[in-house]
């Protein structure tokens, strides 16, 4: 049964560099980089090899004749790597913080383009278009 269920791991993990190189189309949407729910879907989608060796350790599996806790933990600092290199742990970061992903915004008197502080900008005389004034256009945030 160990060997099935190896053998079934395997095939699954195969395929999780696939879904780490197609992510970030998750994100390619108008406005996906801004939407909570599909940011943090794709985070959890991809942290699947840590939850696999953790149930894999609950129930006292070793995967390969290895200690599941520890490959957890390795793909776990595998998984962190990749959130660091796509640009998803900065997603996070600015969503808790409230600060729009992509286009300007003013939050907390200081002013953003893409989740970066534009420094030297005047909040209180900065003004962005807002894309309920024009009728579908996804552009209108790039402009201020």
């Amino acid at each position: 049964m160990h060997l099935l269920l190896s053998i079934i791991t395997t095939f699954a993990l195969m395929a999780w560099p696939l879904m780490v190189m197609m992510s970030p189309m998750m994100l390619a949407a108008p406005g996906a980089v801004d939407n909570k729910a599909a940011v943090l879907s794709v985070m959890l989608f991809l942290l699947f090899p840590v939850g696999i060796f953790i149930l894999f350790g609950l129930f006292g599996i070793n995967y390969l004749g290895i200690n599941s806790f520890l490959l957890a933990k390795i793909s776990a600092v595998v998984v962190c790597i990749v959130f660091v290199v796509f640009g998803y742990s900065s997603l996070f970061i600015n969503m808790i913080k409230g600060v729009p992903n992509s286009g300007y915004a003013v939050v907390n008197n200081t002013v953003y383009f893409s989740g970066t502080v534009i420094s030297g900008a005047d909040p209180d005389s900065f003004i962005t278009y807002d894309s309920k004034d024009y009728e579908n256009e996804h552009s209108t945030s790039l402009y201020a």
